[in-house]
């Protein structure tokens, strides 16, 4: 309810999924599941990367805390676009082409 006063959700997935739970159901990555239902570390991603709409906010809950890991390493789309355009501005150009990938 408070996330709607932000603004309207995004789907996560392809099938429409608006929100899930991230945790260790048992699920084995190698074998096709996602991050989110195993205890595997995931690697730095973009979600809503099948989207055409960036996101102005995203919301994590945590409703139990691990006993133990259970770290996340967050970024900035906009402080990493300040940080090229600053340093590389040469790399923005491609940055701002559509990318394609399967």
């Amino acid at each position: 309810m408070i996330g709607q006063h932000l603004g309207g959700p995004f789907e996560q997935d392809v099938k429409g999924t608006l929100l899930f739970d991230v945790k260790d159901k048992g699920y084995n990555v190698t074998e096709g599941a996602r991050f989110s239902g195993t205890r595997t570390e995931s690697t730095f991603h973009t979600d809503n990367a099948f989207g055409c709409q960036v996101p102005d906010f995203v919301g994590l809950l945590c409703c139990q805390r691990a006993q133990q890991g259970g770290h996340s390493q967050l970024i900035s789309a906009v402080t990493l676009h300040n940080e090229l355009l600053g340093k590389h501005p040469d790399i923005l150009q491609t940055l701002y082409q559509a990318f394609y990938f399967d």
